[in-house]
């Protein structure tokens, strides 16, 4: 594993990305960060660290966080992961968010689907 002395910057900013996706991964899955350490065998401070940034995530513990958090592990390194739900789901949740609704791929693609099925009808009554 990389000295955070010797670390470059985009080695920082990856780690940024990861911390801020687990972060809101976790938050919409509602899961605090004492059940999520507990569930993958940290401390919930270790957790902290991941979500700030300033330790990197093997990718084991990748892994056991994407199983723990019901999600892909691409979002964790998805840059436009955050904007690119904000704007699928424009509410608030007030309770843990379905794992389904994690995945904005697979969303995006059965919105475009409908809308082709909407074309396609409309095109067909005409």
């Amino acid at each position: 594993m990389n000295n955070k002395v010797n670390r470059t910057e985009q080695h920082n900013n990856i780690n940024r990305i990861i911390g801020q996706n687990l972060r809101y991964i976790r938050k919409l899955r509602k899961v605090s960060l004492q059940k999520l350490g507990a569930e993958i065998g940290v401390t919930y401070q270790q957790i902290g660290k991941y979500e700030h940034g300033s330790n990197q995530i093997c990718a084991y513990r990748l892994w056991q966080l994407s199983k723990a958090l019901k999600c892909a592990v691409k979002y964790f390194f998805d840059a436009t992961y955050m904007q690119r739900m904000q704007s699928f789901h424009n509410r608030t949740f007030h309770a843990a968010i379905d794992p389904h609704l994690l995945d904005i791929d697979k969303l995006q693609e059965e919105m475009v689907q409908q809308l082709d099925f909407i074309d396609y009808e409309f095109a067909r009554k005409q």
